[in-house]
Order: structure tokens, then sequence, then C-alpha cells
């Protein structure tokens, strides 16, 4: 099936719109958010009254007959994985779609690791994992992550939070930020979370429309328009009170193993929650 001719210019505009935003306002923050995967070896130099014993080279200082120590410097260059839900429900949204905003949302994140000479690669998932990209740098790998996301053609509809983390678990690559970008109406992957949030820096971004709140208040039925066939779907009262459940579980399992999460919705810019989420954490290190 032919892409509709739309998407190249809203990948377009995404683009110039989040290139502005980053060099204006996020690349400095996304610096000292993510600090790089740790610090390694870099020289030796004589020792200096003040300097920490605890880093003196015994071999060089035995071998010369006078104190070095050993000098490190940070392994600034850092993974980034996205991982996209592209499930139906991501299709929704009383204004823009979720699609659209988790498309700005990656943009954001790619072209400031690009900035900062990081790797990005993407994970696609539904119920099953749909595309995997590993992380690459460089703009052309960034604008095929965004085409990616903004026209992906779901053929299942459902979603299986628990494989896409399973699979990223799987993944023979070394400690990333791993961006995992769903509305996390799912269940059944706390296990897969618990080891996803040991082995990476796992970032979940929560997405949100005005109609789950809106649904909270609500009794079944609730009567919706499939997007698929436009035609009305009655959402009976089993479903709605798992729809419910998995809307007020999803915070509550990242609170109790201590992750921090950005929480979006469709109706508000996104910019100012990801800011905050970065200045909050430059504070931690």
């Amino acid at each position: 099936m032919n892409k509709p001719p739309v998407i190249p210019k809203k990948i377009k505009e995404i683009e110039i719109r989040t290139r502005i935003l980053v060099e204006e306002m996020i690349s400095g923050i996304y610096h000292s958010a993510f600090k790089g995967r740790g610090i390694e070896f870099s020289d030796v130099r004589e020792y200096s009254y003040g300097d920490d014993i605890r880093s003196i080279d015994w071999n060089v200082t035995a071998r010369l007959n006078k104190p070095y120590i050993k000098t490190f410097k940070e392994e600034r260059e850092l993974s980034i994985i996205i991982a996209v839900d592209a499930s139906y429900s991501t299709v929704f949204g009383t204004g823009r779609t979720m699609r659209e905003l988790m498309t700005e949302v990656a943009a954001l994140f790619c072209f400031s690791a690009i900035k900062n000479n990081d790797r990005v690669g993407e994970v696609i998932f539904s119920d099953r994992i749909e595309r995997y990209l590993p992380p690459k740098s460089g703009n052309v790998n960034v604008l095929k992550i965004m085409k990616d996301i903004l026209s992906y053609e779901n053929r299942g509809g459902l979603t299986s939070i628990k494989n896409a983390m399973s699979f990223i678990n799987r993944l023979k690559i070394k400690k990333s930020v791993v961006i995992f970008m769903s509305d996390f109406l799912d269940s059944g992957y706390e296990k897969e979370l618990k080891i996803i949030s040991r082995k990476h820096d796992f970032i979940p971004i929560v997405f949100s429309d005005p109609f789950y709140e809106y649904m909270q208040n609500q009794d079944a039925p609730i009567i919706i328009n499939d997007i698929e066939t436009k035609t009305p779907v009655i959402l009976n009262s089993s479903i709605v009170d798992n729809l419910k459940r998995s809307y007020l579980e999803r915070f509550q399992i990242f609170s109790e193993l201590g992750i921090n999460y950005i929480s979006l919705t469709t109706r508000q810019s996104p910019l100012l929650n990801i800011i905050k989420f970065f200045q909050k954490r430059s504070k931690l290190y």
C-alpha cells in the first residue's frame, strides 16, 4: 500500500520544529541528564599533594620509583533505543493522535542524541516485534526512525509490553538508554520491567488522551468509533473495567519500583514535561 503523501510533509515539519527546540532549549540539559555509561582509564600522571591515594597505580609507581596515579575520563558516547508501541490504540486521539505525539517526542530525543554524538536505534512493537533498527549515528538514521514511527501500519492491532521488554532484554548490546513509549494499557510485564530497569537506563513515557480521563467516570457500555472501520463499537463492562484498572495500575508499578517516568497527553505540548524530567535527572548526578 502506498504511503499517503502527507507523511513526508509531517516529518519535515516535525524535524524543523524539534531541531529548533533542541538547539535553543534541550541540548544542554540533555547532555547533563545523560552522563554516559561510566568512566574509562585515560592515562597516568605523577602524584601531586592532595590527590586521592586510592588512584595510585602501584605497578607504575614501583617501576619508576615515584608515585603515579591513574586518570580517567567520562565514557561519553551513549546508545539510545526508542521503543514505540504501534498498536491500534496509539492511532487514537481526540486532538492529534498518540502516534503523532510519539513521533515528535522521538524526534526530540533523536536530535538531542545526534547533537551529542550518541547513537539511536528503534524497536517498533505490537503484540510482536514489528521492526528493529540497531543504534546508529547520523541524521539519515534519525529521519528513518521518524518515518517508521509515524507511518507504520500495524497488521495486528494488539500490544504486548511484556514481549517488547523481553526482546530488548535479550539484545546483545551495551547498557543503553531505553525510551519506552506506550499508553501502557497492558498488564503482566512486571518481571520484564524489573530486568530491563536493571540492565538499562529505562525511561517509560506514558501517553494519554483526555478520553481516558473521561472514561474513568463513565459506566459501561461506552460507544466509540472504530479507527479502522469508522463504525460504532460498544465497549462492554468487562472491557471498560479492564481499561480502568490498567489506567490506574500503569503509574503504580513505576512508583513501586522507583522508576521515574514522563507522562504526556495528546492535548498538551510535550516540551515542558520533558525539560522538567531532564532537569530532575541532572540534579541526581
